[in-house]
């Protein structure tokens, strides 16, 4: 839907570096939002009238009577003033990419009903400090920095800056899937590990990951996604997985320019290493 005519805009002053202080737009009227309905009649937010400027985000309960039920894919995506965010307490839907490049956001807290999350929806939300997720929430968990399922079986999202150790990570032993983008971007992360009963890493899980050297992929495995491991530029050595490495999606290691050793074991049953080329096994 389009906004609102004789919209109302509320405004808050910020000095910038030099002390001249600028105004910048509080967004929490249903005027300020692009947004549409779903099949069921209940709202969805597309967007921000005002994406670059806006600083505060107050998503309100309902629009035109309607309940607001989701934020859709990249809705705040390059909202780089943005420093806060309050979700309302119906949002069932946080749509992939939600925040991504939102580089001021510095605290978020999901609502108790949430129920689906996107791919990794904040990426690239550098200075996100915190993310709260209520012990009341059915289907989400925040463990050890990193938003996870509430079985544990998928991580989401890793926040670099909510760990003590920013540089190594091990998977608990229940992960099965790592989610898309999930690592973006954390610049910090030098080593990973993950248990055995891993089903899959996905599309551009790790893209990014620009400090990342050293990865341990356990055996049975069976897929590794698009683009899994795409510019990380200290990556050096990695070995494929010699049992149940079943699909890998388009080329994982684009711009891993330091890769010097990729090993496939000979009884790979679906992948081989020619002439400094990963080829299927039947080579075709």
């Amino acid at each position: 839907m389009s906004p609102l005519k004789n919209q109302v805009f509320h405004f808050r002053w910020e000095p910038d570096e030099n002390w001249i202080f600028r105004a910048f737009l509080v967004a929490s009227n249903p005027s300020d939002f692009h947004w549409e309905l779903d099949e069921n009649g209940a709202v969805v937010i597309t967007g921000l009238v005002d994406t670059y400027k806006t600083l505060e985000v107050v998503v309100p309960d309902e629009i035109d009577g309607r309940p607001v039920v989701a934020v859709g894919e990249d809705a705040f995506a390059y909202c780089f003033s943005l420093t806060s965010v309050s979700l309302p307490k119906g949002l069932q839907t946080l749509g992939k990419s939600a925040f991504n490049n939102c580089s001021s956001l510095t605290s978020v807290s999901l609502p108790d009903g949430l129920q689906s999350i996107g791919a990794n929806p904040f990426t690239k939300c550098e200075r996100l400090q915190e993310v709260a997720v209520s012990p009341n929430s059915a289907n989400f968990q925040l463990v050890d920095g990193c938003l996870f399922s509430k079985d544990g079986e998928t991580l989401i999202a890793y926040f670099e800056n909510l760990r003590e150790d920013k540089t190594t990570y091990k998977a608990p032993s229940n992960v099965k899937r790592i989610g898309d983008w999930a690592f973006y971007g954390c610049s910090s992360l030098t080593s990973v590990s993950f248990p055995n009963g891993l089903q899959r890493i996905g599309d551009g899980a790790f893209l990014a990951c620009s400090s990342l050297t050293s990865v341990a992929l356990p055996n049975g495995l069976p897929t590794l996604g698009v683009g899994a491991f795409n510019a990380c530029s200290s990556l050096t050595a990695i070995s494929l997985p010699a049992e149940g490495l079943q699909n890998i999606g388009g080329n994982p290691f684009v711009e891993c320019e330091r890769l010097q050793e990729v090993a496939v074991s000979p009884n790979s049953a679906n992948f081989q290493l020619v002439d400094g080329c990963l080829f299927s096994k039947d080579g075709e």
